[in-house]
């Protein structure tokens, strides 16, 4: 079947540009995949996660549209907090004595009326809620921005659009401009219903985004089909919708690997969240210098704003943030993915084995790549784990071979799974890939 070519709207809090981020690299990846495929592409990036706005404009031309983002000044922000509440009180009251909507924080009325009422019950569940659960978990279109409303309804006018799709579920609002003629599409990141919980399991402070399971659902109902990064994450959000939940991964670039291990560098990529400087602590703590003990001349080399959170030691080399990650995958032997928990796909996992890396990655590092175990990469969630397979690694050449050619090979069957169910989807046709 020849491939229709789409006109298509995408809408971002995150860059495209600079690549270093999971999220961002995913999202630079799936456009130059459809770029490639001969798709016009619009990016409408509302600036919540600052980006590198002249390489953006260089990569899409006039098609690129930068938003601010601003908080509320303070005593104008959530309605459940606690400086919060009289203002929008005081709003409500106003508005009401004048006949006019109510006035939701960031809802736009001519398109979002109906939310009214829903989100006036939820923030006062919120100050009711005795669990605290508010303090963590955000309205689902709290992150949303009536400026970004004022640029879709212009590039609306101004173009026929086949397909819109919205990067994570606070970006779904977008959505609602659109009619049935139009494709809407949700690239969903991650699970987001009390994703906090995580943290706190984990004594650490919750970050990001997290919200309750019914406005997850919300936000899938919004869109005609939505993307799960990983399979179990397809799973959990097909119990809360009845529209399609489809398997996307992270499409990689291939490069053809050396398959000879030409030194005693071990690679960690990470950006400063807390489970990045974890799962490094960890690792250096407690398994780097064993490693070092039999192989003298092994390094760790920290690429990110992880670095900034991790001590000096022997044998480490924090190179910081990059604007690209090809000088440090091409300089690694070895590249590990140490973190203990999270959501999601963790994208470095796959990229490593892109580059025909041999990675040595706990269960939480591979979430959505288990079938990859023992062939494509090494499991570890262990320390000891950590240190014996990056030995042999390091010492034994023939194993070294095999767990690059496997490396490369899942990733390239990974990606071929990718672009097709991506191809049926822009097609139109109507069997959804559910492997």
């Amino acid at each position: 079947m020849v491939e229709r070519i789409r006109r298509i709207l995408v809408v971002s809090h995150t860059p495209t540009h600079p690549p270093t981020a999971g999220n961002s690299a995913r999202i630079l990846a799936m456009m130059d995949h459809l770029r490639n495929r001969g798709h016009e592409i619009h990016f409408v990036h509302l600036a919540r996660q600052p980006g590198d706005n002249n390489a953006m404009r260089e990569y899409w031309g006039n098609r690129f549209h930068s938003i601010p983002f601003r908080w509320p000044p303070r005593g104008q922000g959530r309605p459940q907090d606690r400086h919060g509440f009289p203002y929008w009180t005081w709003r409500f009251i106003k508005a009401r004595l004048k006949g006019q909507p109510c006035p939701i924080a960031d809802y736009n009325s001519e398109i979002c009326l109906q939310n009214h009422v829903y989100t006036w019950k939820k923030y006062a569940r919120a100050l009711l809620d005795l669990n605290k659960t508010s303090k963590y978990n955000y309205l689902l279109d709290e992150w949303y921005r009536d400026d970004l409303d004022t640029c879709i309804s212009q590039l609306k006018d101004n173009n026929d659009f086949d397909v819109v799709l919205a990067q994570y579920i606070f970006c779904s609002r977008s959505l609602l401009h659109f009619d049935d003629r139009v494709l809407k599409l949700i690239d969903t990141h991650d699970v987001f219903s009390n994703r906090y919980r995580q943290y706190l399991e984990n004594d650490e402070q919750p970050v990001f985004f997290s919200c309750s399971p019914a406005d997850e659902a919300r936000a899938l109902n919004r869109a005609d089909a939505s993307f799960a990064i990983q399979k179990g994450e397809q799973k959990y959000l097909r119990t809360l919708t009845q529209k399609r939940i489809i398997h996307v991964g992270h499409i990689v670039p291939l490069h053809p690997p050396t398959r000879v291990c030409r030194g005693h560098r071990i690679l960690f990529v990470g950006s400063d969240n807390s489970v990045n400087v974890h799962g490094a602590r960890t690792f250096l703590d407690e398994a780097f210098g064993d490693i070092r003990s039999e192989c003298p001349k092994a390094e760790l080399v920290l690429v990110g704003s992880v670095c900034s959170h991790i001590p000096d030691a022997p044998g480490l080399i924090k190179r910081g943030a990059v604007p690209m990650l090809d000088t440090a995958y091409e300089e690694a032997d070895v590249v590990i993915n140490p973190r203990r928990f999270g959501t999601g796909l963790s994208i470095k996992s796959i990229e490593a084995m892109s580059w025909g890396k041999p990675l040595v990655s706990t269960s939480a590092g591979a979430t959505g790549l288990e079938d990859g175990a023992g062939s494509g990469f090494v499991l570890a969630d262990r320390q000891t784990d950590f240190k014996e397979a990056i030995v042999r690694l390091l010492s034994d050449p023939e194993y070294y071979r095999k767990m690059s050619d496997g490396a490369y090979d899942y990733a390239s069957d990974y990606n071929s799974m990718i672009t097709d169910e991506l191809r049926l989807l822009l097609n139109g046709e109507g069997a959804e890939v559910t492997s």
